[in-house]
């Protein structure tokens, strides 16, 4: 178990039913039953091969009877019941059709908790559009790689382009890896802006309206 998904584990109400889209290896699962004491959890995965390894470790941790897995796409493999959804180590975009496709299950849906390896402004903005607000963010550094946890309730809040970059909770913790991240974030956008075609000046434009909000924003901490 990583520190990624023990914090996410850590913000699922021990009284949820989830379900954990693309669960993998089904490892946050078993800690939920094992660790967390969870009584309802569910885990799926669209490829026989993962599921497959996943009902190996379920075993092995004598967790039979207590994970209900699940083949297929999304949210087409939804249960009765399930007001919590995992969607974690996928990129935004396949996050955002995953929830998109499901609209009509979603009024069921209560908590959204997602770790999404891309485009998390994206995904912030369109999960929002679909009536859930966000109540909690966590920046989780593990080796050189740092990933956000983004939990989402029914509700609705208003976000500012700023907020959709960095994260409206993430910018009132000011903790200090999200320094780190701006500073990366910063970075990256000036190596992009010197290597971006002077012809693409509309995309030049917003990459240098972005790293003026990172400098404004890095100013806060000083």
């Amino acid at each position: 178990m990583n520190e990624r998904l023990k914090k996410m584990a850590d913000l699922i109400d021990r009284e949820a039913f989830s379900l954990d889209i693309g669960c993998d290896h089904a490892k946050l699962d078993i800690y939920l039953v094992q660790v967390k004491k969870h009584k309802k959890v569910a885990a799926s995965d669209n490829k026989e091969g993962p599921l497959e390894k996943a009902r190996e470790n379920i075993k092995e941790a004598n967790c039979e009877g207590k994970i209900k897995l699940l083949l297929g796409d999304g949210l087409d493999v939804y249960q009765e019941g399930v007001d919590t959804l995992i969607l974690s180590g996928m990129g935004g975009y396949q996050i955002i059709n995953i929830l998109k496709k499901g609209k009509k299950v979603l009024p069921k849906i209560k908590t959204l908790l997602i770790s999404p390896n891309n485009f998390h402004p994206k995904v912030r903005k369109e999960v929002s559009k679909l009536g859930y607000k966000i109540v909690d963010e966590y920046l989780i550094q593990e080796k050189k790689v740092i990933y956000t946890i983004l939990k989402f309730e029914k509700g609705k809040r208003k976000l500012s382009k700023q907020d959709l970059l960095f994260g409206p909770v993430l910018r009132e913790k000011k903790e200090s890896i999200f320094i780190e991240q701006l500073k990366r974030e910063q970075k990256a956008r000036e190596i992009l802006l010197n290597l971006m075609p002077k012809n693409l000046y509309q995309k030049r434009q917003k990459t240098k309206k972005e790293i003026k909000w990172i400098a404004k924003e890095l100013k806060k901490f000083q």
